[in-house]
């Protein structure tokens, strides 16, 4: 009987993916696959100056409650540790926070202190660093 069944169906039942309909289908998943990763991995950068950014505001949220409550700005960061913060924040690329007490600017765009990250140059004068006091401002590429 199985073999009466098997012998019933036709040529066309039993046929599998041609080379053509495998190669079609390996070549739409290779072009999903290179779109998607060029649109994940171009966000990188990106993404690590957002987390810079949400970390230096929560940093200078810090500051000023420090400010509030002692009427002064803290000499370093590590003045924060315990009370604002659990430790030294690190920006994105796992690196502290460069924070100067004292007049950031000059004339009526001055700020009480200069909060800052060295980007991904890592060099204090590079011109990737990420100021707390630019972040509305469009971001330097």
């Amino acid at each position: 009987m199985n073999i009466r069944l098997f012998r019933s169906m036709s040529k066309n039942s039993l046929r599998g993916f041609t080379l053509l309909e495998m190669m079609l289908v390996v070549v739409i998943m290779g072009v999903l696959i290179g779109v998607a990763s060029v649109s994940i991995l171009g966000r990188g950068k990106a993404a690590k100056i957002a987390a810079s950014r949400a970390t230096m505001s929560t940093a200078a949220s810090m500051i000023k409650n420090y400010n509030l409550e002692q009427g002064v700005y803290p000499a370093t960061l590590d003045n924060l540790v315990p009370k604002y913060m659990e430790k030294i924040p690190l920006d994105a690329w796992k690196r502290p926070l460069i924070y100067i007490p004292g007049t950031s600017g000059a004339g009526a765009g001055a700020h009480p202190f200069t909060l800052y990250s060295t980007g991904e140059s890592g060099e204090t004068t590079g011109a990737d660093l990420i100021d707390y006091w630019e972040e509305d401002q469009p971001q330097r590429q």
